[in-house]
């Protein structure tokens, strides 16, 4: 899954989706609203990159590209600070693709379905977040959505505290394959909280080294806040 990386494919991914298969580069004013969302976020300036959500917005879009939008105001809250924000930025990606066609409501679901569970694991709403990570996994059914499945288990065992489990399902992901710098985070913090120091090293300077788009701002300074893991 792909969160704020898939500039290249459609300028479509701030939060997690299945691996990108196309290279096709987006129109220029994509491009730029996506790059200036980027460098806000590069300096902790939250305000100015919903600002430029706001400018993309009133471009009316077509409906794919305002879900992946809202799909983008979800991180920018949750890297504020603020999650009650980021959870309603996201019912507003399954409120846009309601009436979508089928192909783009699936695959912004997706999106919608994991980010979901992972913000009710994060506020410790365990059985809220189960009951999501059952609807993700009936819907995430091709190959490539099988990391996409272990991270969020790895996620879910790792607020839940169980550390064994964590490293378990964070095991079953190669880093070397995934470009996803999320997804990295969720497996260092799981490999860490398992006992495997080095392995979540090893993962925590792949993140550092990863490249720029504009996600990676916001795991490097969710990184900085945590005290005492995923440093």
């Amino acid at each position: 899954m792909r969160r704020l990386a898939i500039l290249i494919v459609m300028v479509a991914g701030c939060a997690h989706a299945p691996a990108p298969t196309t290279t096709t580069a987006p129109k220029p004013a994509k491009v730029d609203r996506y790059w200036e969302m980027t460098a806000a976020l590069e300096k902790h300036d939250y305000a100015a990159a919903l600002r430029e959500t706001d400018v993309w917005l009133a471009s009316r879009p077509d409906v794919e590209t305002v879900a992946s939008i809202y799909n983008c105001r979800t991180w920018i809250r949750w890297a504020a600070g603020d999650k009650k924000a980021a959870a309603a930025e996201n019912e507003k990606v399954r409120e846009t693709v309601a009436s979508a066609d089928e192909k783009v409501k699936h695959g912004m679901m997706l999106h919608y379905l994991w980010d979901r569970a992972y913000l009710e694991a994060e506020a410790g709403r365990f059985d809220e977040a189960e009951r999501t990570r059952d609807q993700f996994f009936a819907a995430a059914t091709a190959p490539d959505d099988a990391d996409s499945k272990h991270v969020l288990d790895a996620w879910l065992a790792f607020r839940r505290g169980d550390g064994d489990k964590a490293r378990a399902e964070a095991n079953a992901v190669d880093p070397a394959k995934d470009g996803d710098l999320q997804d990295l985070y969720v497996l260092a913090c799981a490999l860490e909280s398992g006992g495997d120091a080095a392995g979540a090293a090893s993962v925590r300077e792949r993140i550092r080294n990863g490249p720029r788009y504009a996600m990676k701002p916001t795991i490097l300074q969710q990184m900085a806040r945590d005290t005492n893991r995923c440093q």
